[in-house]
């Protein structure tokens, strides 16, 4: 059976993807910011037991393992988050995007 070959030159691709990049800059404080919006929103997920719809109640027997595990299903003290826990307004978080880019 003939084997077929095929090259693409994805050169012009290449250097649009690298100056996208360089212009970018440092994404680790927007990361930070992402990450820290999405845990306290999860968390408070779980607080709630759901928003903005409550979750369906536990089956019984879900229940009993628990109570038999000794688990709660509740996120504990001994899960770390990385980054300091405080609320930013949008611009104070643009502020410090801009900042690691200087």
């Amino acid at each position: 059976m003939p084997e077929i070959e095929y090259k693409v030159d994805d050169t012009e691709l290449q250097g649009m993807l690298k100056g996208i990049l360089s212009r970018m800059g440092n994404l680790k404080p927007a990361m930070a910011l992402i990450g820290e919006t999405l845990h306290t929103s999860i968390m408070e997920n779980f607080e709630e037991g759901g928003r903005p719809k409550k979750w369906k109640k536990l089956a019984d027997r879900t229940m009993a393992e628990r109570v038999r595990d000794g688990t709660s299903g509740r996120p504990t003290d001994r899960q770390q988050w990385p980054y300091p826990r405080r609320k930013l307004h949008h611009r104070e978080s643009c502020q410090i995007v801009q900042h690691e880019r200087a």
